[in-house]
């Protein structure tokens, strides 16, 4: 039974927003990969900041 048919869209959100503030990248990645549901919230805190350098 996958996580997003035991537990309301909230409670994984909650837990995905608490790895991002506690964890590296890493853990991130590990949370897109538990359910399908899970990958949206998990990227956009992955993804939240991007740095752009210039070759001069």
């Amino acid at each position: 039974m996958s996580p997003s048919s035991v537990f309301p869209p909230e409670i994984y959100d909650k837990i995905i927003d608490e790895v991002s503030s506690s964890s590296s990248k890493d853990n991130l990645s590990a949370c897109s990969l538990v359910d399908r549901s899970w990958i949206s919230r998990s990227r956009a805190h992955m993804f939240r900041d991007i740095n752009f350098t210039t070759a001069s």
